[in-house]
């Protein structure tokens, strides 16, 4: 559907622009004689054949007002409600030159044919193409970032499937119930499921926000798309496609696109309208042309009678200025003065990190006032890592954690994935196990040497009879209270000490919030994770609002209620859970581009760094501003044209506007907008 639009934006705009240089070149040739002759045959010159002259142009503009007939149909309507803007400006003036033109047409057909020099066809096609050149701009905008967000999603996978004693490959959309799936380690569970065979580390934080794994063991449920982190699993599908907590929640982030906004905060009725709806240079420059359209038609009525009176009554000089004044409200470069800042913006957004959807977000996106975080995979980095390690007293914290490496170096936990990684950080070498056995979900055991290691959980030590020192254990209770994940290390029944695992917090998050705060925005952590963990996390990067535990209906309720006390909510997550808080604000940001958030997502942060979300912001902000100054810039142009149409050049010896200089001011002032654009491009 996308691809059928643009297709026929730029089919519209490239006919539009061979008849438009066609119309140019009839009109202008002869008049400023660049070519001999003027470059023209006898028939269709204004000397020789003033009647086909004006004839050939009044058929090339009515081809391109017809490609054009959408925008003019839409500036007259609004004229009609009493409600005239951007569109409506445009329409005043190509009808004004139209009109204009045409009885000088009927002149020319009379026998005048000094009235083939008044015909101001060229400059109202010219204005029309500007037009269609910014509509395709913005269409080619959008299909770019579609295509950026589909190639983020990735390519769906397939399954290994044990069906009527066989193994097949299929699509997670082919499964059925009772279906035993085969997932490996890396690999997605495709549906919500019961394990049949295996022990695996789970990571469901795309669904419950929780930043570490959970280990699952025969008869517990899993749910996609939880990720499969160290062993294969044979899971039996218990619940596919629409019935699956996968579902439910973009259900509820459906429910929650849909809903209208609430009262106040300013925000378009439905988050469809604002993916896919009218842009919002339009909305701007809407605004500031309903007060130029009424300046336009006073200023025309004024003219026109000012210089009948100042002729002494030459009312045929009078409506030609009055006509003039309303064709110099054509504002040629509207057309292209938000498309070209926004295409600009897009490839410089692009380089940052950063994609934006469409048209409208940079404008939604310069009013927010409150930023809602996700913690997992947002300010974490949504892997476990070494935080802690307190061995007892006069034991040494590396000896402690090479030899904790040791002992789970053959597991393929995360957690032991975490403890190895970090002691090969502090360049320690673990030791190679005679023996090795992993106690699922509790940790390992290894023989070193003549020595026998215990490393895990609280409830593995339990186990095996081995007491924890109270001291050793207050250090357990004060890690776990701060949301951190204690490992023991025991050596022939003596524990040697403890280690702490938590979700690593990204480098830059603390320095993201705090330039959030600084650009004046309100920032708060909404999560599914344990109030302790979100609490830590929270206070270490500055944060003071914490909302946890919650489920994704909530964290989409309270953004409604934010929405409900007028405030723009920017809304920043990377999981399926986070995808109803996301379609629920009025700017969903999808960081490291997980498919379900993406897809209700006005902007895709394409690096996990946390500082592109400001960058993200305040580029929206940049954007708006070059847009005004480009609108203001086309608006200039109408004053400056005004200026030669209402006659004052003509009292100091300067000339009227004529059709060459109508022609001349559209591209200077389409030239100055392109330029100003570029300014984005080196921010």
């Amino acid at each position: 559907m996308q691809d059928t639009a643009l297709k026929w934006a730029w089919r519209r705009f490239v006919i539009s622009a061979v008849l438009t240089v066609l119309l140019l070149y009839i009109s202008l040739a002869p008049l400023l004689g660049w070519l001999p002759g003027g470059g023209l045959p006898a028939a269709v010159h204004p000397v020789g054949g003033p009647i086909y002259f004006a004839l050939a142009q009044l058929v090339l503009f009515a081809a391109i007002a017809g490609l054009s007939a959408r925008v003019l149909v839409e500036g007259a309507r609004k004229i009609i409600a009493r409600r005239p803007g951007w569109y409506s400006l445009l329409t005043v003036g190509v009808a004004a030159a139209a009109l204009y033109s045409l009885v000088s047409v009927i002149w020319v057909l009379i026998g005048d044919s000094g009235a083939a020099y008044h015909l101001y066809f060229n400059g109202a096609g010219a204005a029309l193409v500007l037009i269609l050149l910014g509509e395709s701009l913005e269409a080619r905008m959008e299909q770019k970032s579609g295509l950026a967000i589909a190639k983020l999603a990735g390519a769906e996978q397939t399954f290994t499937v044990l069906r009527d004693g066989r193994e097949r490959q299929m699509y997670a959309l082919e499964l059925q119930a009772k279906d035993s799936v085969i997932v490996w380690s890396g690999e997605r569970i495709p549906a919500d499921a019961v394990v049949l065979e295996g022990e695996c580390a789970v990571d469901e934080s795309a669904l419950t926000g929780a930043s570490l794994p959970v280990d699952k063991k025969p008869g517990d449920a899993v749910y996609a798309p939880s990720l499969c982190i160290n062993t294969r699993l044979v899971i039996r599908v218990d619940k596919v496609g629409e019935d699956t907590k996968l579902a439910e929640y973009i259900r509820l982030a459906d429910q929650a696109k849909a809903a209208p906004a609430a009262p106040g905060n300013g925000t378009q009725t439905d988050k469809e309208d604002k993916l896919q709806g009218e842009s919002v240079w339009i909305g701007i420059a809407d605004a500031l042309s309903f007060w130029f359209v009424l300046i336009f038609a006073a200023a025309s009525v004024v003219a026109g009678i000012a210089a009948i009176i100042i002729t002494r009554g030459n009312f045929a000089f009078g409506l030609r200025v009055l006509a003039l004044v309303l064709i110099s409200a054509l504002p040629c470069a509207m057309g292209i003065a938000a498309p070209a800042a926004i295409l600009t913006g897009m490839g410089r957004g692009g380089e940052k990190g950063f994609i934006i959807r469409n048209a409208a977000v940079p404008e939604t996106a310069r009013r927010v006032d409150v930023v809602a975080l996700d913690k997992t995979g947002t300010i974490t980095e949504g892997t476990p890592v070494v935080t802690d390690v307190v061995p007892i007293p006069g034991g040494d914290p590396a000896a402690l954690l090479a030899l904790a490496a040791s002992a789970l170096r053959s597991s393929g936990h995360p957690f032991a994935r975490a403890v190895v990684g970090r002691a090969r950080q502090k360049k320690l070498v673990p030791k190679e196990a005679e023996r090795h056995v992993i106690h699922p979900g509790g940790g390992a055991e290894a023989n070193i040497g003549s020595r026998l290691y215990h490393a895990g959980t609280r409830s593995l030590l339990a186990e095996k009879k081995i007491i924890i020192p109270q001291q050793l254990d207050l250090e357990a209770y004060r890690l776990e209270n701060e949301g951190k994940m204690p490992l023991f290390l025991a050596e022939d029944g003596k524990p040697l000490g403890v280690l702490a695992i938590a979700d690593a917090i990204k480098a830059s998050s603390a320095q993201a919030v705090k330039k959030l705060i600084t650009m004046g925005l309100d920032v708060v952590m909404l999560t599914g994770d344990d109030s302790k963990v979100a609490a830590t996390v929270a206070a270490k990067v500055g944060i003071s609002e914490v909302m946890a535990e919650l489920t994704p209906e909530q964290k989409a309720e309270y953004v409604k209620r934010l929405q409900a006390q007028g405030k723009v909510v920017a809304m920043i997550g990377n999981a399926a859970n986070d995808a109803p808080a996301i379609a629920q604000a009025d700017i969903g940001v999808a960081i490291d581009a997980s498919a379900p958030a993406t897809h209700y997502a006005e902007i895709a942060i394409t690096s996990p760094d946390p500082l592109t979300l400001p960058a993200a912001l305040s580029f929206a902000r940049a954007t708006i501003r070059n847009i005004k100054q480009n609108l203001w810039i086309a608006f200039a142009f109408g004053v400056i044209c005004a200026a030669f149409a209402s006659g004052l050049a003509s009292l100091t010896g300067g000339p009227l506007l004529s059709p060459a200089l109508l022609v001349a001011g559209i591209l200077l002032c389409a030239g100055g907008v392109l330029v100003n654009s570029v300014r984005l491009a080196v921010r």
